[in-house]
């Protein structure tokens, strides 16, 4: 009773079993248990993983959206400008509106850079963790 003896276990993963040899003696049951427990858990956190890793990149997606469609307001806001100075609005009015369709431009832009580099580097950790 003392000997090991050669005890194989059925794992259905993907409805394939899959025969493998585990040795075992009474002394050693509950390590063996033990580390069928951790590797369980072990595949229900990677599965938590890659559900964490798909939300980031579509909250990155979604985030990209909103900040191309602010760039496109400022574009919008740019050409009004434009078109405005053509009818004859003062220089005043246009050069205020031209310098704030700037200003949202540079300021969308900046916040995207530091936002794709934010949320790189969170999903960057999630992916090595």
């Amino acid at each position: 009773m003392g000997g090991k003896t050669l005890f194989y276990c059925e794992v259905h993963r993907y409805a394939q079993p899959t025969h493998f040899p585990v040795p075992f003696s009474a002394k050693d049951i509950s390590l063996k248990v033990t580390a069928f427990a951790v590797s369980h858990s072990w595949e229900k956190t990677l599965g938590n993983h890659n559900e964490i890793v798909k939300e980031q990149l579509a909250h990155m997606l979604f985030g990209t959206i909103i900040f191309v469609v602010m760039a496109t307001i400022a574009v919008a806001l740019d050409l009004a400008a434009g078109a405005l100075g053509n009818i004859g609005v003062s220089q005043f009015t246009h050069s205020i509106l031209e310098k704030t369709a700037h200003a949202i431009l540079v300021l969308d832009l900046v916040l995207f850079i530091t936002y794709m580099a934010t949320s790189s580097y969170r999903l960057f950790k999630e992916m090595v963790k």
